[in-house]
């Protein structure tokens, strides 16, 4: 987890945030996700470039479902 979040942690923050509309939302999508990679490990893979398109589609998709 730890390598996800140095390695991704900034991209999938500022990517989260665009889509939510503010920080507060963008960290707490952001905190869903890594709570998706703790829970399926082998879903976001072992290589840089699969793990930043899993988190960053997981992000998309929490967005997506929040309330406004």
């Amino acid at each position: 987890m730890h390598v996800l979040s140095r390695e991704h942690g900034r991209a999938v923050l500022a990517y989260a945030t665009r889509l939510a509309g503010d920080q507060t939302a963008g960290e707490s999508v952001v905190r869903e996700t890594r709570l998706g990679a703790w829970r399926d490990p082998q879903g976001v893979g072992e290589t840089s470039s699969p793990q930043r398109g899993w988190l960053s589609r997981t992000a998309r998709n929490l967005s997506a479902h929040r309330p406004m």
